[in-house]
Order: structure tokens, then C-alpha cells, then sequence
């Protein structure tokens, strides 16, 4: 175990860089996401490691490739699942970032439906929130989340019975 906790700021970066590499890795995102998830819940140095992995790359995200910063919102959303979708220590970190009045900005651009890329962190923070709501229900991830964060959570899916009508309707002329 000394010999993990001497070499995990080697293995953390490593598998990062592997997960982050252009073109696509060798192996599949998930085997490095695997990887970075038993790391952190076997060594104890890993986990604020990983905190400051994140905290850095969510600070250069703007010179992020689009593929790359997609590939970290899906590994960071596959990897938070595991701790129970925790956002709260990055929240700190990433509201320095955002501004105080990027979630007013967020939600104009958003309800218009304009993405040009006025403001890559909110845009991230958006992206992130929707993979982790893919994993999960809509209240088990906003339940947890900072409120620093929240106004970038994505609304709460509608269902749409559309279908069904379309299907009753067909089965009433019979």
C-alpha cells in the first residue's frame, strides 16, 4: 500500500491523460473511468487528487477540444454516480469561475436555445449535470447539488404519451 500511496499522483495523472488522449485511447473511456474508481476507493491520497485534476481541467476547459471536455463530463458523471453525485467540492471552485451573473446569463441563452459558445464553464456544468441525470433520476441528482450549481441543471424530463393516444386511436377504429 505505500508503494500505491507514493505512486498515485503518477497513477492519477497517467490514467487521466490516458482517458484525455486525442485520437480516441486504446482501451474503451469506461475501463480508464473503472481504473480511476478503484483507485480512489483504495487509496486515500486519490480522491483530493482527482479533486484537483478536475478543479484544473474545469479551469482550462474554454482550450478544451469539444470531444475531450465531453469525454470528461461522461467519465466525471460515470465517477460521481459512485459517490453519490456529489458535486459540493467542486462547487466552491468552479462558482469562482462562472461569475456572479453567468446562471442569469445560462438561463437566457439556454431558454433561447443559443449555444456559440458564449461561456464554455456553464456550457460544461450543463453538459456534466445531463449525463449524471442519464445515470440517475432527476431528484436523486439535484438533491444533492450545491446551489451554486443548480441553476444549471437541466429542467425535469416530461414524459410523452403521444405514443399512446396514436395507439388507442388505431385500436378504436377496429
Amino acid at each position: 500500500e505505500s508503494f500505491g500511496v507514493d505512486g498515485a499522483v503518477a497513477y492519477v495523472e497517467t490514467i487521466l491523460s490516458l482517458l484525455l488522449l486525442c485520437p480516441p485511447p486504446r482501451q474503451p473511456p469506461v475501463y480508464y473511468a473503472c481504473l480511476l474508481l478503484d483507485l480512489s476507493k483504495l487509496l486515500t491520497p486519490v480522491p483530493p487528487l482527482i479533486e484537483r485534476a478536475v478543479n484544473a481541467l474545469f479551469a482550462s476547459v474554454r482550450r478544451l477540444d469539444a470531444e475531450l471536455a465531453s469525454r470528461l463530463a461522461e467519465w466525471l458523471s460515470l465517477h460521481l454516480s459512485h459517490f453519490d453525485f456529489n458535486l459540493a467540492p467542486f462547487a466552491s471552485t468552479w462558482s469562482a469561475h462562472l461569475g456572479p451573473d453567468a446562471a442569469e446569463k445560462f438561463a437566457e441563452k439556454f431558454a433561447e436555445g443559443v449555444s456559440d459558445g458564449w461561456c464554455a464553464h456553464s456550457a460544461f456544468i450543463n453538459h456534466l449535470l445531463t449525463k449524471m441525470i442519464r445515470l440517475a433520476y432527476h431528484e436523486r441528482v439535484t438533491r444533492n447539488l450545491p446551489e451554486q450549481l443548480a441553476p444549471y441543471a437541466p429542467p425535469k424530463p416530461e414524459g410523452s404519451l403521444a405514443w399512446a393516444s396514436a395507439a388507442c386511436l388505431s385500436l378504436a377504429s377496429r
